[in-house]
């Protein structure tokens, strides 16, 4: 699971770790009163560019006003809409 450090808590590394999921989630140093003992908090960082770049993906495709709002029944059709989307934002970067 790659989060936000915002996430940095102590409740949600322990239920990834009691799940067998491995966290990805830097320190949030606004967290720490004083400093962590123990082995150091490891971040993959070439995994957590991939999030914000699927982030950013995201929030390109959101701009469309007309594909953020919309609910369509079959999965097909929503998915006709994101790829319009997507023509039109490349579209908009490229050319």
């Amino acid at each position: 699971m790659t989060a936000d450090a915002i996430y940095d808590t102590d409740k949600i590394r322990k239920y990834n770790r009691r799940e067998g999921i491995k966290s990805n989630i830097p320190v949030n140093k606004r967290n720490q009163k004083k400093k962590k003992r123990g082995r150091p908090i490891k971040v993959d960082q070439e995994e957590y560019k991939k999030k914000s770049e699927i982030e950013r993906f995201f929030s390109g495709i959101k701009s469309c006003k007309k594909v953020f709002p919309r609910y369509e029944i079959k999965e097909a059709s929503y998915l006709g809409v994101i790829i319009l989307a997507v023509i039109i934002r490349l579209h908009e970067v490229l050319g």
